[in-house]
């Protein structure tokens, strides 16, 4: 089974408040990147929607801004 990697609704929620915060903090992309440790590329594709953060990239991104992310993982058996 592949991975999607279109962001769904809550994601994109997400990926808002960050690159608002961003912009709000008076950072670049480029600044961000540089800090986070990833290619300024991926964060282009995070903030015109176009792809979901790894949960290492997400949490990266998000210490640079001065967010903690916290993660609740609940497995559910399938029917049948």
């Amino acid at each position: 089974m592949g991975y999607n990697h279109a962001p769904n609704a809550g994601m994109r929620g997400i990926t808002k408040q960050l690159t608002d915060e961003r912009k709000k903090l008076g950072l670049t992309i480029e600044d961000v990147s540089d800090k986070a440790g990833y290619a300024v590329d991926h964060f282009k594709k995070l903030e015109c929607g176009r792809r979901n953060p790894s949960f290492g990239m997400l949490t990266a991104w998000a210490n640079t801004l001065g967010y903690d992310v916290e993660c609740e993982i609940i497995l559910k058996k399938r029917g049948p």
